[in-house]
């Protein structure tokens, strides 16, 4: 599903995620989001404890493995165990297309993560939950947000994501770094990314200049960068009913990727949403 400007956000689904099943074996699903190690060992005490604040009883932890840093099974996984699970205050979570479906289950998402997060703006609260802007547009203006005045696990996690300048995702390359990919296509196309997102700055997000701007949620262009590349690569996506739904989920972004997947996504009708085993493993 594209947003305005051409530039086509990656998301995860629930039915092409995944999770690796044996003792000190990766967690993966599909895809191939760019991550800085340097940043994640940074970030790797602050990963265990929001693993530990998000799901007490998970039995995955962050590891080195052969994908990279990911999710690794503290002991052998039967399929159908649930290795990780987040409660739906913790989630950022839209509703795709609330004029055509409704947009109950977003609503009732909103409303728990106020519940422990405490109210937001009323002029974001009324964004989240309209139609005025696509799922991907609304996922950037809540992260811009929690990435200012986030708490509680929010606050962590936001603190062991990537920087801007870490990541290698078409747009982030500007004009002069572009010949670094040695493609012609390659090379229009992170241009007309990049003109996407910072129409999207200027005209949404922008705190001089954008439809939020009294939020104050981008100061800069790359804050808007840095958030638009957040949820380009680490977004899911799921089914409740006839509400198609977006979300971002700390911590279970650090599923790698696999096409030999061994888990899958699931979102409860209570919104806690699981990492799933779908194969058994056993130690090696």
């Amino acid at each position: 599903m594209a947003f305005a400007g051409g530039c086509t956000p990656f998301r995860r689904t629930a039915v092409a995620a995944c999770v690796s099943l044996s003792a000190l074996q990766p967690v993966s699903d599909r895809g191939s989001p760019f991550k800085s190690s340097a940043r994640l060992r940074v970030g790797s005490s602050a990963c265990e404890t929001l693993l530990e604040l998000l799901s007490p009883d998970a039995v995955v932890q962050t590891g080195y493995t052969d994908l990279g840093r990911g999710l690794v099974a503290k002991k052998d996984l039967a399929a159908g165990t649930c290795c990780l699970a987040v409660d739906p205050f913790n989630v950022l979570l839209v509703t795709d297309e609330p004029l055509k479906t409704g947009n109950a289950y977003g609503a009732a998402a909103l409303d728990d993560w106020q519940l422990l997060h405490g109210d937001m703006p009323d002029t974001l609260a009324a964004y989240l939950l309209s139609s005025r802007g696509g799922w991907f547009k609304r996922l950037v203006a809540w992260l811009l947000y929690v990435a200012r005045h986030g708490t509680g696990v929010w606050k962590l996690y936001v603190a062991t994501l990537p920087q801007e300048s870490e990541m290698a995702s078409l747009m982030n390359f500007t004009p002069e770094e572009r010949h670094e990919l040695q493609c012609p296509e390659m090379q229009a196309h992170a241009a007309k990314e990049r003109t996407a997102i910072q129409g999207l700055h200027d005209s949404i997000f922008s705190s001089a200049t954008g439809e939020l701007r009294s939020l104050d949620l981008a100061p800069s262009f790359n804050d808007t960068l840095w958030a638009a590349c957040m949820v380009n690569s680490r977004c899911f996506s799921d089914n409740v009913g006839r509400e198609a739904v977006s979300l971002m989920v700390p911590c279970c972004d650090l599923a790698n990727h696999s096409m030999q997947p061994n888990a899958q996504f699931r979102l409860s009708p209570g919104g806690q949403f699981n990492i799933i085993t779908t194969q058994v493993g056993s130690c090696k």
